[in-house]
């Protein structure tokens, strides 16, 4: 018995490393852009959602210049009635600097959804 889940503990692993050797950007598929820890400014809490104790996550669609700057934000998915969040996790993302998208090596603009979520308690 010992030799078959040797044998087997193998043939796993050998699936999982093929597996990771494929896993990656397609050709002709961009690689995601990474946001530089120092530049994400923390939008405002709006103090009128504050007060009221509303909570909520704004999801963004952000144009990333190949050069890794916020090249324009525009609110895809608001929080219903509270447009207040939607200007401050804008302002916030356009402060944000990343490192570009990759096709084929070379650094390019692209668009990427990302929400901004707006919780009164750190968790």
């Amino acid at each position: 018995m010992k030799p078959f889940r040797l044998i087997l503990a193998l043939a796993l692993v050998a699936a999982l490393a093929t597996t990771v050797a494929v896993a990656g950007p397609d050709k002709g598929q961009p690689t995601e852009p990474k946001l530089i820890p120092a530049s994400m400014a923390k939008p405002v809490y709006p103090d009128a959602e504050r007060k009221s104790g509303v909570e909520g996550t704004v999801i963004l669609a952000v144009d990333i210049s190949a050069a890794g700057a916020v090249a324009g934000a525009k609110v895809d998915k608001p929080v219903d009635g509270h447009p207040a969040f939607s200007d401050a996790a804008v302002a916030a993302v356009k402060q944000w600097r990343f490192e570009p998208a990759r096709l084929d090596g070379k650094p390019v603009g692209i668009t990427v959804k990302i929400p901004v979520k707006f919780t009164l308690q750190e968790k």
